[in-house]
């Protein structure tokens, strides 16, 4: 896989945040608390989700701030409908990582608030 961090967003990019995404699950079951930079980040993507602020801080972390568009892939997959701050440029990764994720009862859920 030819990982780059160009700011245009590829197929790498939803690949990573598809193998990452929910990584924060077990970080969050440390117990460890979220740091100040989560929580200036929390309101606008995930109130209800915070292991996806630990999932983007893993990203962060373990790649070096190299992929920042992975990481807001990350921090908005739960989140319907896409607030005007995601891009246009991801906002199509967003929607793959976030219909991927969810179950046949939250797809009825989501066609029903359309």
């Amino acid at each position: 896989m030819n990982l780059n961090s160009s700011t245009e967003p590829k197929l790498n990019d939803l690949t990573l945040a598809a193998l990452f995404h929910d990584i924060g699950k077990f970080w969050q079951r440390t117990g460890e608390p979220l740091t100040e930079e989560d929580k200036r980040v929390m309101d606008s993507c995930c109130p209800r989700y915070t292991h996806l602020l630990y999932s983007a801080r893993f990203i962060r972390e373990i790649f070096n701030n190299k992929f920042p568009l992975v990481e807001n892939i990350v921090l908005y997959h739960h989140l319907y409908p896409l607030p005007n701050t995601v891009s246009n440029e991801y906002r199509r990764f967003v929607k793959i990582l976030m219909l991927a994720d969810c179950s046949p009862r939250e797809r009825k859920k989501r066609k029903r608030k359309r």
